[in-house]
Parts: structure tokens; C-alpha cells; sequence
């Protein structure tokens, strides 16, 4: 099982976010070969992904907040194999 735990959504440096954060834990970029094998050996070890949101402070934060967040799933883990 793999917990990660953010307390919010800022912004950094060159576009990113605290979300972007999270590819880290990638070594590859999902446009090379080499990052689709990653992802697929991630997604062999922990083929499910649950997100929990909790504690938003209002109700515009919380939605940007679950909107990167789905975002970034999307670009790291399903986009990556829709070629």
C-alpha cells in the first residue's frame, strides 16, 4: 500500500503544484518507453488507486484541489498508454 498525504493546493515555481509533486515517486517520464513499463509494474503492485479528500477549506479550493488532483492521475497513469 502506498499513502501520500497533501495538505493543500499551491502553487510553484514553472507551472507546477503540490500535486506535481507526486511524480516523484516516478523515476521515467510517461513519454518514454521505459515510464509506461514503470507505470504498468506500479499499477501490477497496486492496481487500485483510492483518493480521499478531507477537510476542504471552501468549496472553490476543494474542487481545484480534486480537479488536479484527477488531472494528474490522468496524465501519469492513463494517458501515458492511450497512444
Amino acid at each position: 500500500m502506498l499513502t501520500t498525504a497533501l495538505q493543500g493546493l499551491r502553487e510553484r515555481a514553472n507551472q507546477k503544484t503540490t500535486i506535481d509533486v507526486l511524480s516523484s515517486l516516478l523515476v521515467n517520464k510517461t513519454s518514454t518507453a521505459a515510464g509506461r513499463t514503470e507505470r504498468r509494474q506500479f499499477a501490477e503492485k497496486m492496481p487500485a488507486v483510492v483518493v480521499m479528500v478531507d477537510e476542504l477549506a471552501c468549496v472553490c479550493a476543494g474542487a481545484r484541489f480534486v480537479h488536479t488532483g484527477a488531472s494528474w492521475l490522468s496524465k501519469e497513469f492513463i494517458a501515458a498508454f492511450e497512444h
